[in-house]
């Protein structure tokens, strides 16, 4: 017998291949892709169509999808989607933001990613970023949620970007494949990047830390090799590497008093740039 969790995660896969498709999608093409037969896809089907989603197969015309799928619903199956991949049930916020901002789209967009991640495919997906849309052919590497948003890791021209989700707009897969760096090399990517920015720099940062953010950073560490230590009862030093110095900085400027850069030098200047700036736009507001 098939197992439940095995059988709903086809459905949300199934939900995000008709979504937004650039091509016509029928029970046959799905019965090849999941190597099944066309009875177990119309059950898929109809069990869908049990949950409230207007889902239908018109033969060659392919199957479709009747008015918009309710939110919460939408929200459900990202989130089970989700927990299947990465065994964390912690991400309602960027899941959330991600159904907000890209509705029942998000269906395609993270069953189509994860798709392409597991069968190590190139995507052609379109992004926007400053109301600017632009073409990629990307290598995904791993999806995962920083600063409350989802992001995919991908190489781009060998080069490995970051790509926030709700920014895409259109995702479809290609036949073409691309050969994974192992799971060490991709969390060796990671492993100094400081909320979001990923790079092969390395610097390295030690700050100083006053009350609230002392005791803020005690549980909420910026790192997970971040180094701590107490200087006094209210101030902590903080030592950590990071890939990014103008992350580093905009986040320090953005904590306004309480967190002092020691090393390097070149982070100070960043920050006081920073905040010169935001006085300016105050001053002339």
């Amino acid at each position: 017998m098939e197992k439940f969790e095995s059988k709903i995660i086809r459905q949300i896969e199934i939900l995000g291949r008709v979504l937004f498709r650039q091509n016509i999608v029928t029970i046959e093409d799905l019965s090849e892709i999941y190597k099944c037969n066309a009875i177990t896809i119309k059950r898929d089907l109809q069990n869908l169509r049990s949950l409230g989603i207007r889902i239908h197969s018109s033969g060659k015309k392919g199957i479709n999808i009747l008015g918009s799928i309710p939110k919460e619903i939408v929200f459900n199956l990202v989130q089970l989607y989700f927990s299947s991949k990465i065994l964390k049930s912690t991400y309602d916020k960027a899941t959330y933001f991600l159904v907000d901002k890209k509705h029942e789209f998000s269906l395609r967009i993270v069953t189509l990613l994860y798709k392409a991640i597991d069968e190590n495919r190139i995507a052609l997906i379109t992004y926007e970023k400053n109301k600017v849309k632009k073409n990629y052919f990307i290598e995904p590497y791993l999806i995962y949620q920083s600063e409350k948003t989802w992001r995919v890791l991908a190489s781009l021209n060998g080069s490995v970007k970051q790509f926030l989700l709700y920014r895409i707009s259109r995702i479809e897969l290609t036949e073409e494949k691309f050969e994974k760096p192992d799971n060490y090399a991709i969390s060796e990517l990671l492993k100094y990047s400081f909320l979001s920015w990923t790079g092969k720099q390395q610097y390295n940062v030690k700050l100083k830390v006053t009350k609230p953010w002392s005791e803020w950073l005690v549980s909420r560490p910026l790192a997970v090799h971040q180094k701590a230590y107490r200087k006094n009862s209210d101030t902590l030093i903080i030592e950590i590497t990071v890939n990014s110095l103008d992350e580093i900085a905009r986040w320090i400027a953005g904590r306004g008093r309480g967190i002092y850069v020691l090393e390097p030098e070149i982070l100070k200047e960043k920050v006081i740039t920073i905040a010169e700036e935001i006085i300016k736009t105050y001053e002339n507001y």
